[in-house]
């Protein structure tokens, strides 16, 4: 069964642009990756420095395995750096998808 993860990412005052940045180009790193099957960075339009990330998965072990990469961690410890806290996640059983962006 698809697993789906939100992620609410607060960035420190001045920081949004620079974390969306940086979660976008961590997103590339699962492009060969046949079990990430979606991977969306958005920005907040009425909280400044707000980052929202969807990401959808064929298992949520999927997911573990993959963000453990060394190219993963190094984007995620920038991530770390600029954020104001630690990330608020939801875990969703998607039950329906439609391809959006590309």
């Amino acid at each position: 069964m698809s697993t789906g993860l939100l992620f609410k990412m607060t960035a420190k005052p001045g920081s949004g642009k620079e974390l969306a940045h940086l979660l976008v180009e961590s997103s590339k790193l699962f492009d060969d990756n046949p079990d990430c099957l979606g991977y969306v960075v958005g920005e907040a339009n009425d909280v400044p420095d707000v980052v929202w990330v969807l990401e959808l998965w064929t298992t949520r072990q999927a997911h573990d395995d993959a963000i453990k990469a060394p190219g993963v961690q190094a984007l995620v410890g920038q991530a770390f750096q600029i954020m104001d806290g630690m990330p608020e996640q939801v875990e969703l059983t998607p039950v329906g998808a439609k391809a959006l962006l590309s």
